[in-house]
């Protein structure tokens, strides 16, 4: 009797896990194609970045539309203010009325000028290395290169609205930056599902 019950317990197991997985499959494909149909994004986010000998914490607004990211710092004071933009062809920091244009930001490690943009580029390429559903959230592991650097993005999201909770990014197995969305919103040519 008790090997039965085992038994079907574990039947259960399995039937519930492939259904979920099956679900998150799905939703993570979903989100694959409502990203890279993005065509405007905006959320206030909290940074933390890991310098490995300090951390820094910024909250800054991103963002997106027309192909174009901007990113504003609300905060540390120092630097609020400081505004980032990238098109993709250039670069722009206005700071204080003074303005630089770099030609990139190799070489500058993980900054959340690059990393950010980095998340939504990771979720629309759809490139998913692992993909899971639990506790009312939908997580979903990817990688991006940027600069000759590879970062690991465990991103996780409202499966409900796709909108980003919060990104844990990794460089050669050390998270180096978290960031925790707030007031994100989202538009896509690819309906919504």
């Amino acid at each position: 009797m008790k090997t039965r019950a085992l038994a079907a317990v574990l039947t259960l197991t399995m039937i519930l896990s492939a259904c979920s997985g099956g679900r998150a499959a799905a939703l993570a494909e979903e989100t694959a194609a409502f990203y890279a149909g993005l065509t405007r994004f905006s959320a206030e986010a909290e940074v933390t970045l890991d310098h490995g000998d300090s951390v820094s914490v910024y909250t800054l607004t991103h963002e997106y539309a027309g192909g174009v990211h901007t990113l504003t710092v609300t905060s540390p004071p120092g630097l609020a203010g400081l505004v980032f933009t990238a098109d993709g062809d250039s670069l722009e920091l206005r700071f204080a009325g003074a303005v630089f244009a770099p030609r990139s930001l190799e070489g500058t490690g993980a900054t959340p000028m690059k990393l950010l943009p980095d998340a939504l580029r990771a979720l629309g390429g759809g490139l998913f290395d692992g993909v899971t559903l639990s506790d009312g959230c939908l997580t979903l592991n990817a990688w991006s290169r940027t600069d000759g650097d590879e970062f690991a993005h465990r991103i996780a999201l409202d499966p409900e609205t796709r909108l980003p909770l919060s990104d844990e990014i990794f460089l050669r197995g050390r998270m180096v930056m978290r960031t925790v969305y707030r007031s994100a919103s989202a538009e896509s040519a690819a309906e919504r599902p």
